[in-house]
């Protein structure tokens, strides 16, 4: 009997928690999708920083990745890899691609 009991109470305090976090999430206006500056201020000052630090690092790979694009079109535009059958795409868009020295 003191199981069940006790299985209740667990279930009874595992439900007013659920309901306790919908209540924080409602009067925080949550949304697991988006994360404000705000949000995370309050972590100090080195959790602030890792973040800004990503949000930089993402976006200097995205230019780098942008100013390679035309790179990448020269090498897919030779044909040192075409003597070699069943190759994707992948890689025709490497340096291999400029072809090999001829002897």
């Amino acid at each position: 009997m003191d199981r069940l009991n006790k299985r209740e109470e667990l279930q009874i305090s595992q439900t007013e928690r659920i309901q306790m976090l919908q209540q924080y999430a409602d009067n925080h206006h949550y949304d697991r999708h988006s994360t404000q500056d705000q949000d995370i201020e309050g972590l100090g000052p080195g959790i602030t920083n890792y973040f800004v630090m990503q949000r930089y690092l993402i976006r200097v790979l995205a230019l780098i990745s942008f100013l390679c694009l035309p790179v990448i079109c020269v090498y897919v535009s030779f044909d040192g890899l075409n003597g070699i059958e069943g190759l994707s795409l992948i890689p025709r868009m490497s340096f291999g691609n400029m072809g090999f020295p001829e002897a």
